[in-house]
């Protein structure tokens, strides 16, 4: 049974009182504007946020509205202005609810706000991010912005601030998958005992032998043999449980080719075999492969235990012939307008890069400019590319703005 670790306190007070102030305060989020002196020099980083800010304000689509505010938490967030962010983390939210699935419909887009979600727990609020799950009213929702937001958790090694969100998951297919998701970052980043913890949680049989057999390779990689050993008996236990593919239809355990319509006894015998060849357990392998009992998939198994060891050995013998190549002729022969005109902007013909991506399609030339934009401030030419940017429409001067805003970040940071 998955017992998760206590919550963390520091969390849950947070998210209490974000909830509180947003109930009390219902306009409070919506003053999506940066203050900034009057004489603020135009090349700073507050004083162009505070101009996307104005222009974002002002558009009248509301999925690049709310985009727009969070790449400005965004920006906001790594310099330190934690308050602000939050601030314009609502203004986002608060568009986003305003999204359709598509244009003329009345359906709610989703994925997007989960989306928004997640991109805002994956920037450090963690806490304004899961105040907004229960923004959803159906359970399969929250389920879903859950899950997304443990793959994120996980992606950046938050284990345990993973292990406390995948805990409500109401759903147990979705929580089994989210256990596996954390399981195998985990291992990754050699975190034994959560991954151990997370393989031990998942309930459905199938999915705990593959997350076991995974954990045992990883272990077995890192030299915990004794503890590989012991997880790989642990599998093959649970799989022979299973019920037996006594009507031909089995994968033989063939890695290549599972199949959910074939997760029996003798499927999960091979995959676990397969498994402990590659963790270096041969007669570990062989002894897994004698309890499949149907003949057609042993021998397939066999066949493929044969080919592995085969390719194990070759691998081996020429570790030290394995270098890729690059030809030189690889180099942008094919390039796109966009990449060529980021090219021109670098080596200085910043005419040249404006005129390359001035016929594009319209949803390609935001990217474009704004990459136009970044490559003039990285040059050192900020008048230049604030120039630039307020000569374009209001949705590509956003990112353009930002986009300049990010390099004089990263450049103050080096």
């Amino acid at each position: 049974m998955f017992i998760p670790a206590p919550l963390n306190g520091k969390y849950l007070l947070h998210t209490l009182l974000l909830a509180w102030f947003m109930s009390l305060c219902p306009i409070a989020h919506a003053q999506c504007a940066i203050q900034v002196e009057n004489k603020g020099n135009p090349s700073s980083v507050r004083v162009i946020l505070s101009k996307a800010a104005g222009t974002t304000v002002e558009l009248a689509d509301d999925r690049q509205k709310a985009k727009a505010f969070e790449e400005i938490a965004h920006i906001l967030s790594a310099t330190g202005a934690k308050s602000e962010a939050f601030q314009f983390y609502e203004c986002a939210m608060k568009a986003g609810t305003n999204v359709k699935m598509y244009e003329g419909s009345e359906a709610e887009d989703m994925s997007f706000r989960i989306e928004l979600i997640t991109e805002r727990a994956g920037h450090g609020d963690i806490s304004g991010a899961l105040t907004h799950i229960k923004d959803f009213p159906e359970v399969e929702s929250q389920d879903w912005a859950r899950f997304d937001l443990v793959h994120v958790l996980t992606m950046q090694g938050k284990f345990e601030v993973a292990e406390q969100v995948l805990a409500s998951i109401s759903d147990s297919k979705r929580r089994d998958s989210a256990l596996a998701d954390l399981a195998g970052y985990a291992d990754d980043a050699r975190k034994f005992a959560v991954a151990d913890r997370a393989a031990h949680s998942v309930k459905d049989d199938i999915a705990r032998i593959q997350v076991l057999t995974n954990l045992g390779l990883k272990l077995a990689n890192d030299g915990q043999r004794g503890h590989a050993i012991a997880i790989f008996a642990e599998a093959v236990d649970i799989a022979k449980r299973l019920r037996s593919d006594d009507e031909g239809r089995g994968t033989g355990g063939a890695p290549q080719h599972w199949s959910h319509m074939f997760n029996s006894k003798d499927t999960m015998l091979g995959c676990i075999s397969t498994q402990q060849l590659q963790a270096g357990f041969g007669s570990g392998a062989d002894d897994t492969l004698a309890m499949i009992e149907d003949k057609p998939a042993h021998a397939h198994v066999k066949y493929v235990l044969f080919n592995e060891r085969e390719s194990l050995a070759a691998s081996a013998g020429h570790a030290t012939k394995r270098e890729k190549r690059r030809s030189v002729d690889d180099k942008s022969t094919n390039l796109s307008p966009t990449e060529r005109a980021i090219e021109l902007a670098e080596s200085g013909d910043y005419t040249g890069a404006v005129s390359g991506v001035s016929n594009l399609e319209s949803h390609e030339r935001p990217y474009a400019f704004s990459e136009i934009a970044r490559v003039e401030a990285q040059r050192g030419d900020i008048a230049q590319a604030l120039q630039f940017a307020d000569s374009l429409p209001a949705a590509e001067k956003i990112l353009a703005l930002l986009a300049i805003a990010e390099t004089l970040l990263d450049a103050k940071d080096r």
